[in-house]
């Protein structure tokens, strides 16, 4: 039963009063909602934990309510207008279901019953839960009003999280410094969170509509995995815009993005992730992060998409919780964000173990690189495959600094020289009155190798492309 009106009506026929059946302690409970990290196959998800601390009783439901594992992947409640109809939901179908049936001495052979009065600490997910328990119909007067949770009652509640989550790691495996380095998690504060960009859809002009198009481009090949000798995304973005802008139109003109939302929903992969991509930039569409994330996990979860449509959604899913609405990288963000991050990470060995990991995974390790304390060591735990491909990255970056694709025994020449082709193996120099064709891209003036056909040109573009940057020096190998 998760209808909302069977819920309300079910709910509304429970017995309450306002002691518990036992008869010795008052009939309230405290409730709020926690992030719990992935530990052995669960996926990180929020969860509404209720606990009565004088009866030592502990109650966990997953959120949302309904839906597939994605979803609860991809629910990353921002405001309490996003979490307080779950919650609400939550605590009807927990007490329904008798806190799912599970027994303590004080609660033994008790029927099912509604609490008297609840409680929460946050002091805005409080008012508004109460605010939805009346809107959606809860008749008990007591229920439309829920007060702050006292200083030691929420210690007590917290505590008996604590010995409850504690016995979840040992059950997962957890021992030593892996067990001592998973956090419990405390209550997620509301109050004080501001929810990410949001823009409803508009007309762009040409000039913006491009900007969006390089944009949505951008994000994509910031989540994909690279090959070793093409790590310069600023490179590879200047000399293959316009080819990857073309085939963007010709994809984006026989997929509409209304099309790509149907058959998205439909469980095509390729399409959640272009339509969460779309989301991300508010390309054809509103700019709505929040609901990127709920396209993008289907792609990253779907277990029949190709592992390259998988790695590039987990890739996308680290940026939309490295860039927050407050500019501030909180606990269950980088959680998150260190999920993504390490399953990007698996993927890209998977796909071919000579690829690395992608610039959103690179850029995140980076901003948690000077964080120190025992939240650091927590993440540390979840980016395990991710650091190891960082460094595997690393290495490659390195060689290629070395000119090690060219080989140990080439040597550079400081500049190019003038009217001399720059492609290996070619004599071809200018004829007098006339000039090669230089590269057009990022690199420096007075570095620019020249090439007589764009055969050449081609055909030193892997060799050039690394170089093809500011301050990166000259391509042109010295003959032997």
């Amino acid at each position: 039963m998760s209808n909302i009106e069977e819920l309300v009506k079910a709910f509304n026929a429970l017995p309450r009063g306002p002691l518990v059946p036992s008869g010795v302690f008052p009939n309230e409970w405290h409730f709020d909602v926690r992030y719990i990290p992935p530990l052995g196959k669960e996926l990180p998800s929020h969860v509404l934990y209720i606990c009565h601390p004088k009866l030592a009783f502990t109650y966990v439901g997953r959120l949302p309510l309904d839906g597939p594992a994605a979803d609860s992947l991809s629910f990353f409640p921002e405001s309490v207008d996003d979490i307080a109809p779950e919650v609400a939901k939550g605590l009807l179908f927990a007490f329904i279901h008798n806190l799912g049936e599970r027994r303590v001495w004080s609660l033994r052979g008790a029927k099912a019953s509604a609490p008297w009065k609840l409680t929460s600490e946050d002091r805005a997910l409080a008012p508004a839960v109460a605010r939805e328990l009346k809107k959606i119909g809860v008749t008990a007067p007591e229920l439309h009003e829920i007060l702050l949770t006292p200083k030691g009652t929420y210690d007590e509640a917290h505590f008996a999280f604590e010995d409850m989550f504690n016995d979840v790691k040992r059950t997962c495996g957890l021992r030593g410094a892996d067990y001592d380095c998973i956090l419990t998690p405390w209550s997620v504060s509301f109050h004080d969170l501001r929810p990410p960009a949001r823009r409803p859809f508009s007309l762009e002009t040409a000039d913006g509509r491009l900007k969006l198009r390089l944009e949505y481009i951008t994000r994509v090949e910031r989540a994909r995995p690279r090959t070793r000798t093409n790590l310069d995304l600023h490179a590879f973005l200047a000399h293959n815009a316009q080819g990857l802008l073309d085939a963007l139109i010709v994809q984006h003109t026989d997929r509409p993005a209304h099309v790509a939302k149907v058959v998205a929903e439909a469980g095509e992969a390729e399409a959640a992730l272009d339509y969460g991509t779309r989301l991300l930039v508010g390309l054809d569409t509103a700019l709505d992060i929040r609901l990127a994330r709920h396209y993008l996990a289907r792609a990253a979860m779907a277990p029949d998409a190709p592992d390259i449509i998988r790695a590039i959604a987990h890739g996308q899913m680290v940026s939309t919780y490295t860039v927050t609405g407050d500019g501030n990288l909180r606990a269950r963000y980088s959680l998150a964000a260190s999920f993504h991050s390490n399953a990007a990470a698996v993927l890209t060995r998977k796909i071919d173990p000579k690829l690395v990991i992608c610039e959103n995974v690179v850029d995140f390790l980076k901003m948690i690189s000077d964080l120190r304390g025992p939240h650091v060591e927590q993440m540390n735990f979840f980016l395990k495959d991710a650091r190891k491909a960082r460094d595997v990255r690393g290495t490659a970056a390195a060689a290629q600094r070395r000119g090690a694709v060219a080989g140990p025994s080439r040597r550079r020449l400081t500049c190019p020289v003038p009217h001399r082709c720059a492609a290996s193996g070619c004599k071809n120099e200018a004829s007098p009155g006339t000039r090669l064709a230089r590269c057009s891209g990022p690199c420096d003036a007075d570095m620019k190798p020249g090439y007589c056909s764009t055969q050449c040109q081609k055909a030193d573009w892997k060799n050039h492309k690394t170089f093809c940057r500011p301050g990166a020096g000259c391509s042109v190998f010295a003959e032997d």
